[in-house]
């Protein structure tokens, strides 16, 4: 580690054009998944998740050419990732493989995150093709020669890395609670849980901060900005469930954050059970009702309300919370969750 590394701010920068430093190729190869056999390859598609990666097939299937690792895919809406393994990717997600002309490890999420200040300059009418991305400049440090300075990227992002405080993991093993020993039983949401509106905050009334502002989003816990402002919304130990966007999708959030008005929260009515492992539990049985809703069908109030879920019950055919509380807690490595 190199602690003594200059700050972003304290060097100098270049721009640079993506064909001056990578070879643009397009992927190739079958689209249907359901046709290849399973196995430990990597399948690079369209997606923004899990760094792309639709499923694992095996060395036998001539589908594509198979891709180096250390290389930069860039989907059909700009959306970039570095991958670390060789692969096989998909025609059909219009995937760009950027080469890079010079051999790159660690440099190369350092690019990725430059790569992603221009993904809002693509759309569905204005895709990532190679011709765009070769135009495409992006900023990196220089060397007082004016070519990209490597090292630096490199231990930049090695700083990063070491710096992570990674938590030590159990085995995984199979929870010792069969949910198959208690009794299940349906509910309206509105019989558990109190439902409440988020606010609306448009962008030209936020103020940068420090809470987190949850939108309609399906990742990164539904953060989809950072605020300072506060209002009616802002709250904690809660589950987040969005009834627009990312219609169905449900995260909780056990820190205080601000609420858009795309997100309903939702509060558990037993305020003395409403811990993290009760609320992950019913996120589980809230998540099975996802696939009714969509952007056309929103999961507004009324059918919130309505809307019913299965939960395990005690002999009075009263919500079992404890069961639900000590299951969460026999899986392996729960108090990561």
């Amino acid at each position: 580690m190199n602690p003594t590394l200059p700050r972003l701010d304290e060097v100098e920068w270049g721009e640079f054009e993506i064909n001056e430093i990578f070879d643009i190729v397009l992927s190739k190869g079958d689209n249907q998944l359901d046709k290849l056999s399973p196995g430990s390859i990597p399948l690079i598609s369209s997606g923004f998740n899990n760094n792309g990666i639709t499923g694992f097939i095996n060395k036998g299937d001539k589908i594509s050419q198979l891709f180096p690792k250390n290389v930069i895919t860039v989907d059909m809406f700009g959306t970039p990732f570095f991958q670390t393994y060789n692969f096989y990717s998909v025609s059909h997600g219009r995937l760009n493989i950027l080469l890079p002309r010079k051999k790159i490890t660690y440099s190369g999420f350092f690019i990725v995150k430059m790569l992603e200040q221009q993904s809002d300059s693509f759309s569905y009418n204005n895709m990532a093709n190679s011709s765009r991305l070769n135009r495409k400049r992006i900023m990196l440090p220089i060397l007082s020669n004016g070519n990209p300075d490597w090292d630096y990227m490199e231990q930049y992002i090695i700083n990063i890395i070491n710096a992570i405080d990674v938590p030590k993991l159990e085995p995984i093993k199979t929870s010792n609670i069969d949910l198959n020993t208690v009794r299940w039983h349906e509910f309206k949401i509105s019989d558990v849980m109190n439902i409440l509106s988020g606010v609306r905050l448009t962008s030209s009334d936020m103020i940068h901060g420090n809470i987190p502002f949850i939108g309609a989003s399906d990742s990164n816990n539904g953060i989809t900005n950072w605020t300072s402002n506060t209002n009616s919304s802002t709250d904690s130990n809660v589950l987040g469930i969005n009834y627009n966007g990312s219609v169905g999708e449900v995260f909780y959030h056990s820190y205080v954050a601000t609420f858009s008005d795309d997100v309903k929260r939702l509060k558990l009515k037993q305020n003395t059970r409403a811990n993290k492992e009760v609320y992950l539990f019913i996120k589980t049985m809230l998540l099975q009702q996802k696939s009714k809703y969509a952007y056309g069908y929103k999961f507004n109030g009324k059918r919130m309300k309505a809307q019913k879920i299965m939960l395990p019950v005690t002999v009075e055919n009263i919500p079992d919370w404890q069961f639900m509380e000590d299951y969460v807690k026999s899986i392996s490595n729960s108090r990561l969750l």
